[in-house]
């Protein structure tokens, strides 16, 4: 079965059109375009017609409050329709009762940076492990057509379609090449047109051009993420980005000058000079002798309301690992996630889908136990990974919490996830779009 991707439709004060090549005069001499961002794969998410209600159970409603224990959750029609104490909600005689007692109900995750890389299957592992959604930033809408194809259920799959780059790319059969502001505005309109839920800026892309895309995802109401090697992230900040991926992103504005261009010009002869050059560079840094830039970079992505997405686990050593190096620059990478949580930065949490120190199909799991260790409470981990990351997703107003009227992507545990954040592995089962998932 083929599952082709239509073109989205546009309202432009009120004018409908198809963003498509022959309407680009109109798209440019309109300033707003309002995009409702949806999943690639919303018409082939199940919705049952059953109402279902979970009884005496403790609700973690992803807000970052207090556990309610006792409570009664109503789902019909694949929303959520009712929710309060036990012994105040009327629960309707068709209802399917499931007995919630000494179990912790939470939104379902959203894992805000996933790559699919042909590994198969696992959209399908991580749903099944309580990532409801998930957005891949950086593969082209088509290359989950395998997937999808599969028949297994899916986690909402929002898509930001290959990332932008410039020649030579690091990652070729993921980037869409751009050459001048222009194609980045074009490309950015196609991208959108074909359900792209986001736009990804990768490294090589110039600052001119980071400006010129996080302009053009402002007009269609996109969130723009950029990953930087070798760009300053105080400039990139102040383009209107809505959000930084890896911390890594963050190295040449914490180095001095001299150091950041010999690592830049390293960068731009040979890509792969990242790799270990980032530990390096990282090992070498000192945030209590240059506290007053490390401080002023949090108050720029405060006041411009940038997120950060760590992924912290694909950068950290294996335990046995010798190399010092890279085991120092881990630490610093720890310590900046932690002193930028401690500053009021938005955190979001992303896998990045298989990482060195975790099973295969946890890696989400591995990255909110690495937050923990930078003294995040399981309480503001949950809050990142369910509503936060549904703001940066802009999807807050369909999932991300335990509210009424938003749609029941749900996740009941059997241990107490505020104990310890690594009881998130205690699955009893996952709920999705008001299905049971198998």
């Amino acid at each position: 079965m083929y599952f082709p991707v239509p073109e989205r439709v546009f309202v432009i004060f009120g004018i409908t059109s198809m963003l498509m090549g022959s309407c680009r005069p109109q798209i440019e001499e309109q300033h707003e375009a309002q995009i409702h961002i949806q999943p690639i794969n919303h018409a082939e998410i199940v919705t049952t017609e059953e109402t279902i209600a979970i009884q005496y159970v403790t609700v973690i409603d992803g807000r970052g409050g207090e556990a309610l224990s006792g409570y009664t959750v109503i789902i019909t029609d694949g929303l959520i329709t009712e929710i309060g104490p036990s012994s105040e909600v009327m629960v309707p005689n068709q209802a399917h009762v499931i007995e919630g007692s000494g179990k912790f109900l939470l939104p379902g995750l959203i894992d805000a940076h996933f790559h699919l890389d042909l590994l198969r299957g696992l959209p399908h592992m991580f749903l099944k492990n309580g990532i409801t959604s998930l957005r891949d930033p950086g593969a082209w809408i088509e290359a989950y057509g395998n997937e999808r194809r599969r028949g297994k259920t899916l986690p909402r799959l929002f898509l930001t379609g290959p990332h932008l780059d410039m020649f030579p790319p690091a990652h070729p059969r993921d980037a869409l090449i751009v050459r001048d502001e222009e194609e980045v505005r074009q490309q950015i309109r196609n991208l959108a047109a074909k359900g792209a839920s986001a736009i990804k800026i990768y490294y090589r892309m110039s600052l001119g051009m980071i400006q010129a895309a996080a302009d053009e995802c402002r007009k269609l109401g996109l969130p723009s993420t950029a990953h930087l090697e070798i760009s300053d992230a105080r400039e990139v900040i102040l383009t209107g980005v809505t959000g930084i991926e890896h911390v890594t992103s963050f190295g040449l504005a914490l180095v001095p000058p001299f150091q950041a261009e010999a690592y830049k010009q390293k960068v731009l002869a040979d890509n792969n000079a990242r790799r270990e050059g980032r530990y390096e560079m990282w090992n070498q840094m000192d945030f209590d002798t240059d506290r007053e830039n490390v401080v002023r970079i949090f108050e720029l992505m405060v006041e411009n309301n940038v997120f950060l997405c760590p992924t912290l686990a694909v950068f950290e050593p294996e335990p046995d690992s010798e190399d010092s190096v890279r085991r120092g620059g881990f630490a610093k990478m720890m310590e900046f996630t932690r002193l930028a949580h401690n500053q009021g930065v938005t955190l979001a949490v992303g896998s990045h889908s298989y990482v060195p120190n975790s099973e295969y199909g946890w890696a989400y799991h591995r990255e909110m136990e690495l937050l923990q260790s930078c003294a995040m409470t399981p309480s503001e981990i949950i809050y990142a990974a369910t509503y936060q990351n549904a703001r940066f997703l802009k999807i807050e107003d369909q999932v991300g919490s335990i509210e009424v009227g938003k749609k029941a992507d749900l996740l009941l545990l059997n241990a107490d996830p505020y104990a310890d954040i690594s009881n998130m592995k205690a699955i009893d089962r996952v709920m999705l779009n008001g299905t049971w998932v198998e």
